[in-house]
């Protein structure tokens, strides 16, 4: 079972995020923080991998899915 701690081993060893994972465990976790400390180290170690611009696009494309409009 994918978890963010193994994400973050991911990323340390320097695995590519898939749309897959950022939709099924990376993004739930940004939009409902219960760790702080944990999301720190996951953007951390994102950023220390270096972000693709794929990651961030399929990244974006998730957000932009679960925008609310108001007017």
């Amino acid at each position: 079972l994918m978890s963010l701690t193994n994400i973050i081993k991911d990323f340390r060893s320097g695995h590519v995020l898939s749309s897959e994972t950022l939709e099924s465990y990376v993004l739930p976790v940004l939009l409902d923080p219960k760790n702080p400390n944990e999301i720190a180290e996951f953007l951390t170690a994102w950023h220390t991998k270096g972000e693709t611009s794929q990651e961030l696009a399929d990244l974006v494309k998730a957000l932009r899915q679960r925008a609310t409009w108001q007017s």
